[in-house]
């Protein structure tokens, strides 16, 4: 059994580097709490806007509802005139009033895309962010 020898000279030199290291490893908890209050702050802000996001949908609910009532009334009048002997061709303000439902729908549609893009980041991104707090240290 060999035994290592070491002067005082050296153990003080370990001493004064552990210490240089604990206070380094202080300073990254300050920092670290500071950051820890950041993102509770950030995080509050967060579930504000999540939950404010939840208007919006109702709202693009809504819109729906009012394009889906339009449609099918639109569909009741072309049916009806059809029933009522009109040809197959439809005059100028049928077509005009299609031409609108198709825009509406374009518009709905470009609108849907743009809310179901804009969800899908978030909440993969707040999954990361659960996924990253639940890992263990």
């Amino acid at each position: 059994m060999t035994q290592k020898t070491a002067s005082a000279f050296d153990l003080h030199a370990d001493h004064r580097h552990w210490i240089s290291e604990i206070e380094m490893w202080q300073e990254d908890l300050v920092n670290w709490r500071s950051e820890h209050a950041i993102a509770t702050d950030l995080l509050i802000q967060a579930k504000e806007m999540i939950v404010s996001q939840e208007s919006n949908l109702a709202k693009h609910e809504e819109r729906l509802r009012e394009v889906r009532d339009a449609v099918d009334s639109h569909e009741r009048t072309l049916s009806q005139s059809m029933r009522e002997g009109a040809d197959s061709e439809t005059d100028e303000t049928s077509i005009a009033c299609h031409e609108q439902k198709r825009d509406t729908m374009a518009s709905q549609r470009e609108a849907h895309e743009r809310i179901k893009k804009h969800h899908h980041q978030s909440m993969a991104k707040v999954e990361v962010l659960m996924q990253a707090l639940q890992a263990p240290l």
